[in-house]
């Protein structure tokens, strides 16, 4: 499973940051999600990064194992994130 990443369509709603903390604690926190959003300029460019190691409060993505399919892909709405079977 390889997860694709179209920035240009993230609205930075953090729809798939809450879906991933709450994957991993059962809590909607930015802060212990795998996922951090970061936008820049005036053209509000995106930069949407997922963590494969824990960093401070932020845990390593597992993929949402045990779950169907990965929760930040489902919740995403603008389709921003994607997945890639191997």
């Amino acid at each position: 499973m390889e997860l694709i990443i179209f920035p240009e369509k993230c609205t930075i709603c953090n729809l798939c940051v809450l879906a991933c903390s709450f994957h991993h604690e059962k809590v909607f926190s930015v802060n212990r999600s795998s996922i951090e959003l970061n936008s820049y300029g005036k053209e509000r460019s995106v930069e949407i990064v997922i963590h494969s190691q824990k960093e401070g409060d932020r845990l390593a993505c597992d993929g949402c194992k045990g779950e169907r399919e990965p929760f930040c892909i489902k919740y995403c709405i603008p389709k921003a994130l994607n997945i890639r079977e191997s």
